[in-house]
Formats: structure tokens, C-alpha cells, sequence
């Protein structure tokens, strides 16, 4: 169960450099890449994550993301805290496709 959210970010756009950018947050995340494509290591493990497709890292995962193109980037992600035993099915450091009707509920929450 989630008890608590953090933070939440958007990216819109999201601005893009040579540098890697790096974070290690003490709370669960949310990550979810709306319109381009960002790689990301989590714990030395690299994911490629491209428009409309999320995943959760755990609590203090070591987490690098950099963009390879000089493309357009929608880029958002919630920090939370709880129990996620509970939740059963979460993209724990697995990437899910998002149906449109998925996208538009994350839309809203992030635009309120």
C-alpha cells in the first residue's frame, strides 16, 4: 500500500546535456517517459526506456539517466513511500507498456 507521496516532477520538456544525471532517492519511484527516450542504469543494470512505457525503481536504488539524441523529451516521475510488497504486478525495475487510457489517468495527476 502506498501511504505517502513524496514529490512529484514534469518534465516538459526536459532538458537534455553531455552529462549523465545521477540520483539516489530513499523512496520508491515512479518513472514514466511520455514522449522520446532516456537510458537509465539502476544498480549497474542499463534499461532503455522510450514514449509511453514506466517502471518503479526501490527505495535508495542507485539510478544514472542521459539522453543519446538531441530529440524532444516529456520526462515525469513521483517519489513515494509505503508497503509495495502488497501490490502485486509492480514494474520493479521492469519496464510496462501504458495503454492510452493508463496515459491519460497519469496525466491527470500530474498536470493537478
Amino acid at each position: 500500500m502506498i501511504t505517502k507521496i513524496i514529490s512529484s516532477e514534469f518534465f516538459n520538456p526536459f532538458k537534455q546535456s553531455k552529462s549523465t544525471f545521477h540520483d539516489s532517492i530513499n523512496a520508491y519511484t515512479l518513472r514514466w517517459i511520455i514522449k522520446g527516450n532516456l537510458n537509465f542504469t539502476i544498480n549497474d543494470k542499463p534499461l532503455t526506456l522510450s514514449s509511453g512505457q514506466i517502471f518503479i525503481t526501490n527505495k535508495n536504488d542507485d539510478v544514472s539517466l542521459s539522453a543519446t539524441d538531441n530529440e524532444e523529451i516529456i520526462y515525469a516521475v513521483t517519489s513515494f513511500d509505503g508497503d509495495i510488497s502488497l501490490l502485486k504486478n509492480l514494474p520493479v525495475c521492469k519496464t510496462v507498456n501504458l495503454s492510452p487510457f493508463d496515459s491519460d489517468i497519469l496525466f491527470q495527476y500530474f498536470y493537478t
